[in-house]
């Protein structure tokens, strides 16, 4: 009974992977130094193992708790388990893609990771801060572009729990 569960959680956990990895070969290709791939290749590969391992821990947090409630709540009915999955695995997926697109647009304009100084933000002359952004991105088009990517995230979310967890099961 609790196998289609655990094909929801490995389905889910391949696309969190191949989304982490592929937002890090982005970042890499928009911010990188040009020809770093062809004059360090093995450090670029040792890079890449090691940003999988760091997503492989963010991934594990992730599941801890749908993998918590599959293990002691064998009773679930499908539908309810299936609907708290997929609503568990949205948030957690909006969450961490918010996270990220933040942290690009915030490494393009301030030319550092997101870190603790974010909140100096808001002391700054926020309004000036907000008007210079307004006018240096087209923020309506990111916003556009957001929107149809987390559409097609929820999408792709329902698509692979579902096909994890059959009612005949």
């Amino acid at each position: 009974m609790r196998m289609p569960y655990i094909f929801s959680l490995l389905y889910c956990s391949l696309f969190f992977w191949g989304l982490f990895s592929a937002y890090r070969l982005i970042f890499l290709l928009q911010y990188g130094p040009k020809g770093l791939f062809s004059s360090r290749p093995n450090d670029i590969m040792k890079a890449f193992v090691l940003g999988a391992r760091f997503d492989l821990k963010n991934i594990a947090v992730i599941n801890f708790i749908p993998l918590i409630a599959i293990i002691t709540h064998t009773y679930w009915p499908i539908a309810g388990m299936k609907m708290a999955l997929n609503l568990y695995y949205i948030v957690a997926g909006v969450i961490f893609i918010t996270a990220m697109v933040s942290d690009y647009f915030y490494y393009s304009y301030f030319n550092d990771r997101i870190n603790y100084l974010i909140w100096g933000l808001f002391d700054d002359d926020f309004k000036a801060l907000m008007i210079t952004i307004w006018k240096d991105y087209p923020v309506c088009k990111y916003l556009f572009l957001i929107l149809l990517g987390l559409s097609i995230f929820i999408i792709i979310m329902l698509h692979l729990i579902s096909h994890g967890i059959h009612p005949s099961s």
